[in-house]
């Protein structure tokens, strides 16, 4: 990204020029000073070439570095779009423009058919930018919200039935994760009676990124009762502990106090 920023500005931080005209400037993408063929809007309120963004999967803007200013292709350009294709005509940037983008949503098609989880979060990148140009695209959509569906049951898997108990043996803690409650006796047979027991309960999962933000009420309806119940008998248990602990506690004050 500094690299980008650098060819966006010159010394004193101004931007360099190209060497074409102004009425030309327009045209050319601010980063690679090339021909644009696809020109975008980014957020910063800028013109660049979509393959300039993508390629380079820019998450911010080179002309305004501060890190809270989240950079992303805000919609097509289609003014300078419609300058570009009329001065170039001649030049193909229109047969480019078309098969950039076909290209593109072909590669993306055949990764998201792979049905590889390891690119997951890659496929839902392009589907994304796909989908950024062709809203009404049924098949790429389709695609990703069956991969976006199943990185969230993915990750509901990964977290069900665990909790953290953490035991405080003369004032260090340790965390202890567990699955079951054989884990928590087990765990807790290796530790004084006079040990302190906390329980803390996982976080709830966070939601996978949609393009539509109302989709993530639906997180809510996600909760399996199986793990639900698991999740109570393994709190009852703990408290349990907790409860004996502190009797036994009370037990051998009493005794002492007898002697």
């Amino acid at each position: 990204m500094k690299e980008i920023a650098a060819s966006a500005t010159g010394k004193g931080g101004k931007h360099k020029r190209s060497d074409t005209s102004d009425e030309d400037d327009e045209f050319h993408d601010p980063i690679t000073y090339e021909l644009m063929c696809d020109p975008v809007k980014g957020s910063d309120g800028h013109t660049y070439d979509r393959w300039t963004i993508i390629d380079n999967d820019m998450t911010q803007s080179p002309f305004d570095q501060r890190k809270d200013k989240v950079f992303v292709i805000a919609c097509d350009d289609i003014n300078v779009r419609g300058r570009l294709f009329e001065r170039y005509q001649s030049s193909g940037v229109q047969e480019r423009f078309h098969a950039r983008r076909e290209s593109y949503r072909e590669q993306a098609l055949m990764l998201a058919c792979a049905g590889s989880q390891e690119l997951d979060v890659e496929v839902l990148k392009m589907l994304d930018h796909v989908l950024k140009w062709a809203d009404d695209d049924l098949e790429c959509r389709e695609l990703r919200e069956s991969i976006a569906e199943r990185m969230r049951n993915q990750h509901r898997r990964s977290r069900r039935d665990s909790i953290s108990i953490s035991f405080t043996p003369f004032g260090s803690g340790r965390r202890e994760s567990v699955s079951s409650a054989s884990e928590v006796r087990h765990i807790r047979s290796r530790h004084d009676a006079g040990d302190d027991l906390h329980l803390h309960l996982p976080a709830r999962d966070a939601p996978i990124p949609t393009r539509d933000e109302s989709r993530d009420q639906t997180q809510d309806e996600s909760a399996q009762p199986g793990c639900l119940f698991a999740l109570v008998i393994l709190v009852g248990v703990g408290l349990c502990y907790l409860l004996s602990s502190a009797r036994r506690k009370h037990d051998d004050e009493a005794q002492r106090r007898s002697d």
